[in-house]
């Protein structure tokens, strides 16, 4: 390809800006337990040493060895736990100690504009490449680079591996393309610029009332083309998309340590009552229990 041809996949990502912000580096050692409960934005797992297993809430598991990256297009819930638990007491230690465990680097990948593009539900939930960190790839280097500097700490890494997040999306993405998991087509033409601004209203304030009448008056078009072309793709109406959007944030919020009444308002419901019995309903856990949960890790 030459450098002066257009770059499809540089116009989709490069407006987004994209920045990483690991939020766990460390080695793991006896009979341990990591649990991903407060979904957030689209993250990746790096397993630098040792075997673990990944379990879903339904109980599905999925084998992870050393060297194997997991993107999480759209973040689960989910549990980290180790294959051969042995005898000993759960500790972690530093990446670099010399001792058996297992190796983990997470982190997620945040964007400027505070929300996820419409493209990425077109990306597999999650995509497994095995044995990526140590191949003589340009992602493995990446990988060991990211690996490096996540471990030692030293002056402007944080700021290397905030950066270092663009490339190594850039890199999924062209894993889930040579994979087939998704097309060019699918990722270019599946939402449309309004649909991009419905968006953009509702996360900048999801306490707002957002009803389709409201969105279609802000962006300039037909009530019913936006209804049906948000369910088309979102995959579900205005209405349900605000009520995930506000979920996750209360969600997010409680697990920083903010009040049940603080978040109630923050969120856009009108009596405390209201937002516990719509909390329990979303996540079949109650708002204090999350907060007691956060404050025990």
């Amino acid at each position: 390809m030459s450098i002066q041809q257009e770059d499809w996949l540089t116009r989709l990502v490069q407006p987004l800006g994209i920045h990483g912000q690991l939020f766990h580096v460390g080695k793991h050692c006896g009979n341990w337990l990591l649990e991903h409960d407060v979904p957030q934005d689209p993250s990746f797992h790096l397993v630098t040493e040792g075997e673990c297993w990944l379990v879903w809430p339904d109980g599905e598991k999925i084998l992870l060895q050393k060297g194997d990256l997991l993107f999480f297009s759209q973040d689960r819930r989910h549990q980290l736990l180790p294959v051969d638990p042995g005898q000993q007491a759960s500790r972690e230690v530093d990446l670099q100690e010399p001792v058996e465990g297992v190796g983990l680097v997470c982190g997620y990948f945040r964007f400027r504009q505070g929300y996820l593009p419409g493209w990425f539900r077109q990306l597999p939930p999650l995509l497994h490449l095995k044995r990526q960190q140590g191949s003589t790839t340009a992602l493995g280097y990446l990988l060991q680079l990211l690996v490096t500097e996540a471990g030692q700490q030293d002056l402007g890494s944080v700021h290397i591996l905030e950066l270092l997040a663009e490339p190594l999306l850039i890199y999924l993405l062209r894993a889930a393309l040579e994979q087939n998991a998704v097309t060019r087509s699918e990722l270019e033409n599946c939402v449309p610029a309004y649909i991009d601004q419905a968006l953009a209203l509702m996360h900048a304030s999801p306490e707002n009332a957002w009803g389709v009448t409201a969105l279609a008056k802000e962006v300039g078009v037909a009530r019913s083309l936006l209804a049906k072309n948000f369910q088309e793709t979102q995959g579900m109406p205005p209405g349900e998309y605000l009520r995930h959007l506000r979920m996750h944030r209360a969600r997010q919020q409680l697990a920083q340590g903010k009040s049940v009444l603080e978040v109630t308002m923050n969120v856009g419901y009108r009596s405390e009552s209201a937002f516990r019995k719509a909390f329990k309903d979303f996540w079949q856990d109650a708002p204090g229990q999350v907060r007691r949960t956060q404050a025990v890790k």
